[in-house]
């Protein structure tokens, strides 16, 4: 039987030896994949470090970017106040200007829409109170002189100039009306004498 044994004992030594062979095989590969993994996770964590940081500058062009926009917004309607205002202040000058300068820009204004028909040319009541007789000569010789029939009338919605009204067609011709229709130009030609665009 003790051939037996050693057969067994050497059956055993063997079976040690390979498996302390694969034990240690198995050793080494973990080390390597270990090694392997560490290697790829540093890769990942300096990609991810890379695309933070590229996302963090792209925020802070976006952020610069929004604050210029903020900025150039903030200017622009500052400038737009200004310019508003000055028009105001412009349209406040004419509506409150002495009689002669009123009455000049309501006959020039006259001069510019008369129509050879028959009409009425409406004030506000506040006008035709205070209007000076020469005036009333005036519309009615530069009436007779441009072939139209004009009858002087009151308005209440008329205010700062006056209406013509040619059969339903109507002429505009309030300082509001005026400024409205060329607000645009105003704007245009104010903000160039303030800052020579």
């Amino acid at each position: 039987m003790a051939g037996i044994d050693n057969i067994q004992s050497e059956i055993l030594q063997e079976a040690q030896a390979a498996a302390d062979a694969l034990i240690e095989d198995a050793r080494a590969d973990a080390k390597k994949l270990a090694a392997e993994s560490a290697e790829e996770l540093d890769a990942i964590r300096r990609l991810a470090e890379g695309d933070c940081e590229r996302i963090r500058a792209a925020g802070q062009v976006r952020l610069a970017s929004r604050q210029e926009m903020l900025r150039r917004q903030e200017i622009l309607r500052r400038k737009q106040d200004a310019v508003s205002g000055l028009i105001a202040e412009a349209y406040d000058q004419l509506a409150n200007e002495d009689q002669e300068s009123y009455w000049q820009m309501v006959l020039s204004l006259l001069d510019t829409h008369i129509r050879p028909e028959k009409g009425r040319i409406c004030f506000s009541q506040r006008d035709l109170d205070r209007m000076p007789k020469e005036v009333r000569t005036s519309i009615e010789k530069r009436a007779g002189e441009a072939g139209a029939d004009l009858t002087i009338a009151a308005d209440a919605s008329v205010t700062n100039g006056f209406v013509l009204d040619f059969g339903g067609i109507d002429e505009n011709c309030t300082l509001k009306a005026i400024f409205a229709e060329r607000y645009e130009q105003m704007q245009d030609a104010v903000s160039a004498i303030l800052w020579q665009e």
